[in-house]
């Protein structure tokens, strides 16, 4: 049986989350034994892992699947008739698939979860003199890189050499700032000598390596389709400071460093309309200090859950379990 796959040029980018995601699934699809062609009309199944505009329809009886992550609870309106005209329609998260039911998208709406990369292996992390802290995505203002560095500053003040920040970013530079006096802006690394920014397109491999190299994840999002970064981390045996409300594996993430969030309308409407999660300042404060004050404990408890993260993850069990239905039914 063929099952095709089908993304738009950017899905297609191994440094992103939707390259990553899909990249998952068309090799896991091959593990199971499926010839898995791109764009293929005459497969039996094609999975148009895209926005709607992108949907592919081949006038053929094949199996059509719509699956879409989104970042926020508005819909364009000329997405309704594609999602509609799927034969069925996935999205990555409950929370999505609820903003998409509200829409009118479709009734019955899957949640597809992404998986994690078996190389995402676990590591130990003893306390030592410096807490390292650690966000990635900042080039995107809705992952909170502004208030993660607010936080960090309200909670350790300047020049703390007991904790520290790194920014991770594909582009060089951040809109990150501080504001020292009236229209006077400063970037976070000059503003204290405990805050750092990295940046570039990393392989796997060296990106592995950077999460291991670190101690905590601070991943305050506004909005996120799924949020690979965070699950990462956690698969790392990483502690992850986050919002999570939209998370669907929200239960891995230790209590108190979870950041409480409120719904509020969206400050990049063109981008991302309707309303988002807004973090809760003080809770962010709360979860640094938290985290640093209990490094040990923390540490301890997200090593050992890891393995878990990994097997309900896997992305072999995850595409088994949703294709396979699709499958026998045809």
């Amino acid at each position: 049986m063929k099952i095709s796959y089908h993304s738009h040029i950017g899905g297609l980018d191994l440094s992103q989350g939707y390259g990553t995601a899909g990249f998952g699934i068309v090799t896991a699809l091959k593990k199971l034994g499926f010839d898995v062609p791109f764009n293929d009309p005459h497969a039996d199944v094609l999975l148009n892992f895209t926005q709607p505009p992108y949907y592919q329809f081949h006038g053929t009886d094949q199996y059509n699947i719509g699956y879409t992550p989104w970042e926020s609870s508005m819909v364009d309106p000329g997405w309704i008739g594609p999602m509609k005209a799927v034969d069925e329609m996935w999205t990555t998260s409950p929370l999505i698939a609820r903003w998409f039911g509200e829409a009118g998208c479709k009734r019955d709406i899957k949640v597809f979860e992404h998986g994690i990369d078996h190389r995402w292996t676990k590591r130990f992390r003893k306390p030592h003199r410096t807490v390292k802290f650690l966000h990635v995505g900042s080039d995107a203002t809705r992952k909170g890189g502004q208030i993660a560095f607010d936080a960090f500053v309200d909670a350790f003040g300047k020049n703390n050499s007991s904790v520290s920040l790194t920014f991770k970013t594909h582009a060089a530079y951040t809109m990150i700032r501080r504001e020292v006096a009236p229209g006077l802006l400063m970037r976070p690394q000059d503003y204290s000598t405990n805050v750092h920014h990295i940046h570039g397109d990393y392989p796997l491999d060296k990106l592995i390596s950077l999460f291991h190299n670190f101690d905590v994840l601070v991943y305050p999002t506004f909005s996120e389709g799924f949020g690979l970064i965070p699950l990462q981390a956690l698969a790392t045996g990483m502690p992850s400071i986050q919002t999570s409300t939209w998370a669907p594996y929200n239960r891995f993430v230790i209590p108190e460093l979870n950041v409480g969030d409120r719904l509020i309308d969206s400050p990049w409407p063109n981008e991302h309309p309707g309303k988002v999660l807004e973090p809760n300042f003080d809770d962010l404060v709360n979860a640094y200090r938290y985290a640093y004050d209990n490094f040990a404990e923390v540490s301890d408890t997200a090593y050992y859950q890891a393995d878990q993260v990994h097997e309900e993850y896997d992305w072999d069990y995850l595409v088994e379990k949703q294709f396979m239905p699709i499958v026998s039914s045809l």
